[in-house]
């Protein structure tokens, strides 16, 4: 009995003083990173898409400490998806479209929501320098990846159930024992127990403790537009005529709004990369939901790759007329979030308006109500 008491407080000690050389390197990598002037990286991240495979976004960052800033850095983070680059700098937040040569100016009066729009940024919020300055890390083990031995720690997100749905997210970071870098990130998130992770690796780091401020020039051929004014003034209201438009379906046949006349008319503008937009086709595709007879649904795809739409529309039952490449039309009407639901009556006029998933709308259209 003795010896089985024994052999339990060794391993008890063993245990912690495992966990507090994790928690020491975490101190560690935290001193390190937080001690240089200017952080740069190169960022690689993977996210899983709704038809099953990984789109992968490349990063570079540069974040340079300053005492203006409400982040304690400025920086500038430039991405090939969509070829943009955000910028914060002396104050300044500014994200340039380089495919649509916009720069899109953001509101410097409100330093509330001006911090609000920068800390949920994901190539900030989940950058080295913020989640290292995290204090809620727990070490898990050591691990190997890709032949590297890598320390693990986690934090919990969220442990919730909404709406009948049990929601359970984890963010685990891993730690390079010997250089003291953040190498990879995850974001394991479980939807009714089915597994979608997140996965940002980080590599050739730059440190260094130069006084030189960071450098952004804009483009000056670029048109300028204010965050959230331009879209929200040309939203389309009840009453007025729905601007005609044409395109193509999956099948290449040509569908027109004008053929529709004498029609009501469902345009649901929505992305399959979007969770609120896969809800409401989950829902509407569900047994026993059926549109009212005389209601012709046309889902208008925004911002999603052809492939992955033909794809993911091969898992809906119900029968639907998928319109690609829509951003110019969704300007037309104004709508600037997904899923957007716009209603058309039999003259061509808009008769309801309904932004986000909102079941009561979509319960409105249904036979029978």
């Amino acid at each position: 009995m003795k010896e089985y008491k024994s052999l339990f407080i060794i391993t008890c000690i063993l245990v912690a003083n495992y966990t507090a050389n994790g928690q020491d390197l975490l101190r560690l990598a935290q001193e390190e990173i937080d001690k240089y002037e200017r952080v740069s990286y190169k960022q690689k991240a993977f996210y899983p898409n709704p038809v099953g495979r990984i789109d992968t976004v490349n990063v570079t960052a540069n974040f340079q400490k300053s005492k203006s800033s409400l982040l304690k850095y400025d920086f500038i983070i430039e991405k090939d998806f969509f070829n943009s680059d955000v910028v914060y700098i002396d104050g300044r937040f500014r994200s340039v479209k380089n495919r649509d040569e916009t720069i899109v100016f953001y509101p410097e009066n409100d330093p509330g929501e001006l911090m609000y729009l920068i800390e949920t940024l994901p190539d900030v919020e989940y950058s080295p320098v913020t989640l290292l300055n995290r204090s809620d890390w727990e070490f898990v083990s050591d691990t190997l990846i890709g032949g590297q031995e890598l320390k693990e720690y986690f934090r919990v997100v969220t442990d919730e159930t909404r709406d009948g749905n049990t929601i359970y997210t984890e963010q685990h970071i891993f730690l390079n024992p010997d250089s003291k870098r953040l190498e990879r990130w995850e974001r394991r998130n479980y939807y009714n127990g089915s597994l979608q992770k997140v996965v940002y690796t980080y590599w050739d780091y730059s440190l260094s403790n130069s006084g030189a401020s960071l450098s952004y020039e804009l483009p000056s051929n670029y048109r300028s537009e204010l965050y959230g004014k331009a879209k929200d003034s040309r939203m389309l209201k009840a009453g007025q005529e729905a601007p005609v438009f044409s395109g193509s379906d999956l099948q290449g046949s040509s569908i027109d709004l004008e053929d529709y006349r004498g029609k009501k008319v469902l345009l649901n503008f929505s992305s399959i990369g979007c969770p609120h937009s896969q809800d409401a086709l989950r829902y509407m595709d569900k047994e026993g939901f059926q549109l009212a007879g005389n209601i012709t649904p046309l889902f208008l795809s925004i911002w999603d790759r052809k492939e992955d739409v033909v794809e993911y529309f091969k898992q809906i039952n119900g029968p639907l007329t998928v319109i690609l490449d829509t951003e110019e039309v969704s300007e037309m009407y104004g709508v600037s979030g997904t899923p957007t639901f716009i209603l058309i009556d039999e003259k061509g006029n808009i008769e309801k308006v309904a932004e986000g998933f909102d079941k009561e709308f979509l319960n409105s259209l249904k036979a029978g109500s």
